[in-house]
């Protein structure tokens, strides 16, 4: 009977988090904007995963800085990342596959943080400033119409549908 608690503690301790890890249950609005990647690191575990082979074999190594982050009413995402900042500071997102970021927001707008799962990498992002032109922001695609000019009637077009999102940033698309 003893083993069984015992089995029944450790078992219900490892599903547990500990509550500084847990995403904070009231958000702001005091850090929404838009965050540039800045770096993005991978963190070497020298651990065999198998015979003869380490993460950094198995994990994939990063091709550039983070996806941007944006936080909107206290809501943050990053790529397939989604979570929230809570009024001290700090940033949980997660994943749908489980994996998790989490983070802080410093007093220069630089956001610094670790995702894991089965690999580690430490991000960094950088508040954006403030559009400067009329046009700057996201645009929503509505429609898309392809015409093929008469001189191209074997050319393959895209259907007609609905355009990607568009964005303009300091003048730039």
């Amino acid at each position: 009977m003893v083993r069984l608690l015992m089995l029944v503690t450790v078992t219900a301790s490892m599903f547990s988090l500990p509550a500084a890890a847990q995403a904070p249950t009231q958000t702001t609005t005091a850090f929404d904007g838009t965050y540039v990647g800045i770096s993005r690191t991978f963190e070497e575990d020298s651990t065999p995963f198998r015979a003869g082979a380490t993460w950094t074999h198995y994990c994939p190594q990063p091709g550039g800085p983070p996806p941007p982050l944006t936080i909107v009413n206290g809501v943050a995402r990053s790529g397939k990342f989604e979570g929230s900042i809570s009024p001290q500071d700090f940033l949980v997102m997660r994943r749908p596959d489980g994996n998790r970021f989490d983070g802080r927001i410093d007093s220069q707008g630089t956001v610094k943080g670790r995702f894991t799962g089965v690999c580690s990498y430490l991000s960094v992002w950088q508040k954006a400033p403030e559009s400067t032109t009329a046009f700057d922001g996201e645009y929503v695609g509505v429609s898309r119409e392809s015409v093929r000019p008469a001189s191209a009637q074997d050319a393959k077009c895209p259907p007609d549908g609905v355009s990607a999102p568009l964005t303009i940033w300091k003048g730039a698309v």
